[in-house]
This record gives structure tokens, sequence and C-alpha cells, in this order.
């Protein structure tokens, strides 16, 4: 990231942790994050670097304090293993995709769930975009 804050890195774990870091200041992680219940399997900065995202096999997605680390909510609703997130470019909302076969919309501002997609709904909708150009 850009800007006066030393680079951050963070990484996930099958024992269900977390660690910040930031390379250049300290060999050491910046904080141990904690709360995910089974592995972790994606994480992400936002694209403004405010936020870090999680996806666990716990089924559940985590947000975190991107420059301190520190837990800021839990997103609750797959019924399945959570398997990747993405950001949307202004950082305000969050994607989760899962083994449930949805994709689950969830707005940063208010913590609550704003789209939920089935996944026949996904393909019904991916066939009319190809279909209309």
């Amino acid at each position: 990231m850009k800007g006066k804050a030393p680079e951050r890195l963070v990484s996930g774990s099958d024992d269900f942790t977390m660690f910040l870091w930031e390379p250049f200041v300290s060999k050491l992680p910046k904080a141990r994050m904690t709360g995910h219940q089974q592995l972790v399997n994606h994480v992400y900065f936002s694209p403004d670097g405010q936020w870090i995202a999680s996806a666990s096999f716990d089924r559940s997605v985590r947000l975190w304090n991107g420059t301190t680390g520190k837990f800021c909510g839990v997103f609750r609703g797959h019924v399945g293993p959570v398997y990747q997130i993405s950001w949307s470019a202004d950082s305000r909302l969050l994607l989760s995709g899962s083994k449930d076969s949805t994709l689950k919309v969830w707005d940063i501002r208010s913590m609550k769930l704003k789209q939920d997609f089935q996944a026949m709904q996904m393909m019904f909708m991916l066939l009319i975009g190809l279909w209309m150009g």
C-alpha cells in the first residue's frame, strides 16, 4: 500500500490463526489474530487497506482492522465452509463464496447481509449476461 504506513502482510493458517506482519519494521508479527474455529482458508486486505477479511471452514467470514489486526466483527450465514472472499473497489462491500453453493454480499458499514445468490440464480445471471452481449 502506498503512503507513510509501513507495508503490511497477513497470513492465515490451518491452526485457525492469522498473523499481521510489517516485514520492514520487524521480523516478529505485529498481531496474532484468533477467533476462527476451523482452518483459515483465505485472507484479503480491502483495497483501501482499512480492513482485513478472513474466510474459514468454520462457515464464517471475519472482519479485522487492517492496521492493528484487532477483531471488528463476524459475518454468519453460510451453511458450508467459506472458500473465497473478494472486496468491492470502494471497500464497502465484501463477497463470500461457499461450498454451500451461495455467494453472499456483506455491507461493511451495517455489518449485515446485503444480497444472497444461490447457484441457480448465478447460472441464470451468467446466461442472461452472455446472451445479451
